[in-house]
């Protein structure tokens, strides 16, 4: 059954004093929340409403959240800070990629390995190896290992590449981690988490708040809605670091 959309529209209009880009997100579908039955109750000071059993997030709470988020992220970068881009759900790890590659930043956009923030020493090392293997393919330095040998390196160099290329320039944990969709990544909640890394995110009604620092409630399975707020952020990273 189709929302009732411009009727929305005009009831979260009325309610939000700034009107911050609502008609905007109306049409990328960042109000569109998680079916009722799939929700975790404390998101629920930031449900408008439900309709057809669909929640219905207040854009008011979206744009105050967001703003505050941005504000965060600008601090971070005016302090040279380093935000890591998290992003696997395979709809959106394009948009995160080419968020984080064009904000000059790092990412992870294929499987969290455990441990890359709170057993960084082993992580590092890993990350080492791979730099070195790719190093050494490219000078050709793997010339002198026998043809089996030299495929065998390159296979695993092709499988290290998919897991480390995002993670190429960090040397370090991150001061901050912006996770698309929290829910669908726990594990890099609670390593955060552990560490008191902040974590910022695009979070949908089906997600615990309480990992999240500066939460962004918004729609986080839907490619419009989630470029569009990445589209903000990286605004905001742009207009500190303008090379980036």
């Amino acid at each position: 059954m189709k929302l009732q959309t411009e009727e929305i529209k005009n009831e979260q209009e009325s309610l939000s004093e700034e009107n911050f880009d609502v008609s905007e997100m109306i049409k990328s579908g960042v109000h569109l929340g998680k079916k009722r039955s799939a929700s975790h109750a404390r998101m629920s000071p930031y449900v408008f409403s439900v309709r057809n059993d669909i929640q219905i997030i207040d854009l008011d709470k979206t744009s105050e959240k967001l703003s505050i988020a941005s504000g965060f992220l600008k601090n971070t970068m005016q302090n040279g800070g380093v935000v890591l881009f998290v992003g696997t759900k395979v709809q959106l790890k394009n948009l995160v990629k080419d968020a984080a590659i064009s904000c000059n930043m790092p990412y992870v956009t294929e499987r969290w390995l455990g441990g890359t923030l709170t057993n960084w020493s082993e992580i590092s090392k890993r990350l080492d190896y791979f730099l070195d293997l790719e190093s050494k393919k490219s000078s050709g330095g793997l010339a002198k290992y026998t043809k089996h040998e030299q495929l065998k390196l390159s296979n695993q160099l092709e499988k290290l590449s998919v897991l480390f290329n995002g993670i190429r320039t960090l040397k370090k944990n991150p001061n901050v981690v912006f996770v698309v969709d929290a829910a669908s990544h726990m594990a890099t909640l609670l390593e955060a988490k552990k560490l008191n890394i902040p974590v910022v995110a695009i979070a949908d009604t089906d997600t615990n708040p309480e990992l999240v620092n500066y939460i962004i409630p918004a729609n986080s399975s839907s490619v419009s809605s989630v470029k569009l707020i990445l589209d903000k952020i990286c605004e905001t990273i742009h207009s500190i670091n303008p090379t980036s």
